[in-house]
């Protein structure tokens, strides 16, 4: 042990000797690169934007802002790459020194060609195909009413047929004469869809507790629809009401609720209190909490990520 503790000290103390110089002999120069993305045609920023060199294992991502810094950048002359899909990857040569803070701001063209959109098929689970066809029928009932309304106006503003012609008299039968067709009715312009679908929310009605005891409610916990409902605040637009999804927003928000005691997999919290809009109805809160472990004594974990490529990923905002 005595010896390990020597080597180890004569080690360090070799790799800080200075040079003859003054100057430590292990020295890394580096710097810093930085700067915004933004759209060429109209000059908003870009999210998500991959700005790597193309000889360093270094990059960064851009934020909501367009945004992006890389740190640790070695001194000497390098090619960034800045990539984006649906526009043409940008190729820049830059030169870094000791302690430069380097700025370069990048715009995207959009791409002359398109991404073909892929459809991939896979098997979910039991509740993930029944969710599945309950909102492909309730689609193809939309568009079967939408496809009635459609030929009910046309119907509307087609004219009505004039009536035909007499025939003059003559020795011989005259020729029954030619209906007038209808006129075509003026092509409409095609509806303008939002290709954000939402499956429908319906609100549930009114159930009396008394004859209604028993109420059941998924463990699950999905917070995705407080951050989705923040990305269209952020972008200036109301989200759609199909949207906004209670449960999740109010999953989103972390809660310290006691964890569960003895072999019992969670514990249960529950609070009464009156309703705000009815003071003659009352509120039930009910809290589940698993027990929470620790992610260092956790097994080691397999993980896929999913790059979706399709042509409807074809967006600046996705």
């Amino acid at each position: 042990m005595r010896t390990l503790g020597l080597s180890l000290i004569v080690l360090l103390s070799m790799a800080a000797a200075p040079r003859h110089d003054g100057q430590p002999l292990l020295t890394l120069q580096t710097g810093t690169l930085f700067g915004v993305v933004t759209d060429a045609a109209s000059g908003e920023a870009l999210p998500g934007v991959n700005v790597v060199f193309l000889a360093l294992s270094l990059g960064a991502v851009t934020d909501i802002d367009g945004k992006y810094t890389i740190v640790d950048i070695p001194a000497g002359t390098h090619t960034v790459r800045v990539s984006f899909i649906g526009y043409e990857t940008v190729e820049k040569e830059i030169a870094i020194t000791d302690g430069q803070r380097l700025e370069l701001n990048v715009t995207l063209e959009e791409a002359a060609v398109g991404l073909d959109e892929v459809v991939v098929t896979g098997v979910s689970s039991r509740e993930g195909r029944r969710r599945a066809s309950a909102e492909a029928r309730s689609r193809r009932r939309a568009e079967r009413k939408a496809a009635k309304r459609r030929k009910k106006e046309q119907r509307k503003q087609a004219p009505q047929p004039s009536p035909a012609p007499q025939a003059k008299p003559a020795p011989s039968p005259p020729k029954p004469a030619r209906q007038p067709q209808p006129q075509p009715t003026q092509h409409q312009p095609p509806h303008r869809v939002n290709t954000e679908d939402y499956a429908r929310i319906v609100e549930n009605t009114f159930k009396r507790a008394k004859d209604h005891p028993l109420s059941t409610f998924s463990i699950d916990v999905d917070a995705a629809s407080y951050s989705n409902v923040r990305r269209f605040i952020r972008e200036g637009s109301v989200p759609p009401k199909d949207a906004v999804r209670i449960e999740e927003m109010v999953n989103y928000f972390v809660y310290d609720y006691p964890e569960p005691r003895g072999r019992r997999p969670f514990s249960i919290t529950t609070e009464v209190g009156p309703a705000p809009w009815n003071e003659h109805h009352q509120l039930v809160h009910i809290g589940l909490q698993g027990k929470r472990y620790d992610e260092d004594e956790a097994p080691a974990n397999n993980l896929v990520f999913l790059l979706d490529v399709s042509g409807s990923m074809n967006a600046p905002n996705k």
